[in-house]
């Protein structure tokens, strides 16, 4: 595969990890919103389990597919890293398969931390 196609490549997924957050942010913003104005402190033990329910289902899909796109941007940054005469550019994609294994184990910390306060914030009303 020629350098430019691993690049394209490696844009498109980092672009599908970026607007793999999309959801799981906007169904968190509501769910602050909600908790700031006081809307759990009055709903049913259903409401508040099936709220963290989709939270927690948007955040694992998310995850998931973040997930296979890091996997690929590994195999991308090897691919890289291992070919002759490669750009500056490619040769910092190239460089940068460790940066993806530290970024996988960030996701998850992350997301462990933001669904236990989500926990804290829907059933703590």
């Amino acid at each position: 595969m020629q350098e430019l196609d691993l690049i394209k490549l490696w844009n498109k997924g980092r672009a599908q990890i970026i607007s793999s957050h999309l959801a799981p942010t906007i169904i968190l913003g509501i769910v602050i919103v909600l908790g700031a104005i006081g809307e759990f402190q009055g709903a049913s033990d259903a409401l508040k389990w099936f709220t963290l329910a989709v939270i927690a289902v948007s955040g694992i899909l998310a995850t998931l597919s973040q997930y296979a796109t890091i996997r690929e941007g590994a195999a991308i940054a090897s691919e890289l890293k291992e070919a002759k005469g490669t750009s500056k550019v490619g040769e910092v994609i190239g460089n940068s398969q460790a940066f993806t294994s530290l970024t996988t184990a960030l996701i998850f910390l992350i997301d462990i931390a933001v669904f236990g306060l989500a926990i804290w914030l829907v059933l703590d009303a």
